[in-house]
Order: structure tokens, then sequence, then C-alpha cells
């Protein structure tokens, strides 16, 4: 019902029965990999779920591809392929795109990003309006709420302009529009909160803590495991631990494991 409804899969990092329906897909596709599902249950997988068997990166890549020859050849995008490319563009406004699909799209399919600043102005308009109602900016919150979802796009705008990689025009349109969206910070205290926002933005997009194992994930660990060691020694500012609890619940849990991941 859900693929006949939706024209794809059940993705993960979603809420509510997506997320069951992925889990349970994930599980077939183990155990069919471990040759622990009955043959007529694979025949009835492939039968009425095409693609059951390929994992969610697989999928991402089979779309590319079909993308870019849609576009190269100069055919119409179907339903399915429109919905994709506009998910990559909300994607990346939203900062939740990984780096490597995002070179993977630059360097197949040229100029996919063409709305992209739309969508970015839109999110933009949509903290400008709460910060305007509200008479401050939106409050960490886990979930899926308007609320959570706005406050996790401005913790990553924060995170590109600490580290200079928000562009002008956007850092610009932000301190025009919405006032005290970006904290004032200097010296070893913008060190600080630029790496905390970096954690809150990599927790958002993966849904799981950074291990010291991946290169590119080894600093954020790193810096996780200072706090905690700080922490356990009764120094760490007061200011810095009420931020730790609040926007990033169970950081001084290191064998506490987040819920998410692909399939």
């Amino acid at each position: 019902m859900f693929v006949r409804t939706h024209n794809r899969l059940p993705e993960p990092g979603s809420y509510g029965h997506e997320t069951v329906l992925h889990e349970w897909l994930r599980g077939q596709r183990r155990a069919a990999q471990q040759r622990r599902l009955d043959v007529d249950k694979m025949e009835k997988l492939d039968r009425d779920i095409p693609g059951w068997r390929l994992s969610h990166e697989d999928r991402w890549k089979l779309q590319l591809s079909a993308l870019a020859l849609s576009m190269r050849t100069g055919d119409p995008l179907d339903e399915n392929l429109r919905n994709w490319l506009l998910a990559q563009r909300r994607a990346e406004a939203e900062g939740t795109l990984k780096q490597e699909r995002r070179e993977a799209l630059d360097r197949d399919v040229p100029g996919w990003q063409e709305d992209s600043d739309h969508q970015w102005r839109s999110r933009a308009e949509d903290l400008a309006d709460y910060v305007d109602l509200n008479r401050g900016t939106p409050p960490y919150e886990a979930g899926e709420s308007e609320t959570a979802v706005l406050y996790r796009w401005m913790n990553y705008q924060r995170f590109l302009a600490r580290s200079g990689k928000l562009p002008k025009k956007r850092l610009d349109w932000l301190n025009k529009n919405v006032p005290d969206w970006l904290p004032a910070d200097s010296g070893r205290d913008g060190a600080w909160s630029a790496m905390a926002d970096r954690i809150v933005a990599f927790i958002a997009e993966h849904e799981r803590w950074p291990v010291p194992s991946k290169e590119d994930e080894r600093q954020m660990a790193r810096w996780l495991g200072t706090q905690r060691a700080v922490h356990r020694k009764g120094k760490l500012a007061a200011p810095r631990l009420a931020w730790l609890n609040a926007k990033l619940p169970g950081w001084n849990c290191p064998l506490r494991r987040r819920s998410g991941g692909a399939g």
C-alpha cells in the first residue's frame, strides 16, 4: 500500500509508520542476504515491491543515474524523478544533504541546484516569521515538528557562518531579517560553539553520534570525549553543560546509540 501510494520505498530517518515499514523491509533484506528468508516470501516481495533488495544508498545511486540520463537525452522527468530531485534540493537547502551526494549530483547533473536558492529563501523567511511571532529564535526540540526542523536548519546556518562557509548574500539576509539568529562569539568560546553546532548538524543528518574510526568524524568524536572528561572532573563551565544537555541529549553517555541509519 505504501509503495503504491508514494511510488517509492519507505525511507530511513523518517518518523511514525514509515519508520516501522523501513525497518521491517530492512529486516527482510538482511534475512535474504543471510539466506533465512523463505523462497515464497522472496518471490512475493520481488513481485509486489520491485527494488526491495537494494539498500537505500543503492536506490539513491540508481535514481541519480536515471536523472542524469534524462538530463542528457532531454526526456521529461517522470513524477518519481521529479519528486526525488525536489527532495535533494530540499535537503541541500536545509543543510542535510551528505557531502558525497552533493558532489555526485554536481558531477553527474550540472545545474541540479537551480531552485536551491528559492528553497533556502523560503526556509529563511519561515525563520524570520517565527522570530517575529515568538520574539525569539526556535528552541531545540527532538522529532519532526516545524519548530524542530526550523531549529536544525538555523543551527546548520550558524555552523556554516562560524566556519566561514555561508555565502555572503545569505549571511547578509539573515543578519538583516532575523535579529539575534547568530549569537556573538569570539576566541575560544567561538571555536567551542562552532564545533558544538557542527555536531548538532551532523546528528540531524546521520541520526547517530560521530565515531573516531571514521576520519571525517574523528575530530567531532574526540571533542565530545573531551567534554565528557572535563565534565567528569567537574570543570565543565555551567553554560556549556546546560547547552550540551539541552541541544545534545545523551551526550554524556558514550555507549548510548541513537536510532536510525541507512539500510
